[in-house]
């Protein structure tokens, strides 16, 4: 198939389609290898009898609303709450002393010119400040963007505080439970 004939049948997908949307495709789901048929309130119910020990290793964020584990984090703007923001940095043009985030300065090709002075700027005459995330919807910089989960099950977005926190435990055998197996 030419170039040209590739072309035209991704035109004419995304023309029956309308609109190509991207999906985000997160599974997240907490097993025992060989052990998947068991519930966990059964290992629960063997710890509380007495038959295994249970420790302690991870925190799992799960979702407030359904439960499941599979969590996309983002972060967003403070002020505005877009999700459409950029990493970058604060840099000044050493020459004519223009400051501003980088993003300023970038241009499509990738080359640094300085928006006061119209020169190129590189590593041999710029200086680097801090690095900061910039909103490009409403302009606001800051270093702590706020964060936000999103459910890859439902959909649900919630705030890190309204996270429910999902205890993950390893279970072994206790003495009372050898005993009952004759290990």
């Amino acid at each position: 198939m030419s170039s040209n004939d590739e072309t035209k049948v991704i035109l004419n997908r995304i023309a029956s389609v309308g609109v190509l949307r991207p999906t985000t495709n997160v599974s997240i789901v907490l097993k025992y290898l060989g052990f998947e048929g068991i519930d966990e309130s059964l290992l629960n119910d063997l710890v509380n009898r007495g038959f295994l020990k249970r420790s302690f290793i991870d925190k799992l964020l799960a979702c407030p609303r359904c439960g499941s584990l599979s969590i996309i984090t983002k972060y967003s703007c403070p002020r505005c709450g877009s999700i459409n923001l950029e990493k970058t940095r604060i840099i000044q043009h050493v020459e004519c002393g223009y400051t501003d985030s980088v993003i300023k300065f970038l241009r499509p090709d990738n080359t640094l010119i300085c928006p006061k002075c119209g020169r190129e700027v590189n590593e041999r005459n710029m200086k680097v400040y801090i690095q900061f995330f910039e909103c490009l919807s409403c302009g606001f910089k800051t270093s702590q963007p706020n964060i936000v989960h999103i459910c890859g099950n439902c959909g649900n977005i919630f705030k890190p505080i309204d996270a429910t926190l999902k205890p993950v435990y390893i279970y072994e055998l206790s003495d009372k439970g050898k005993e009952l197996i004759g290990k």
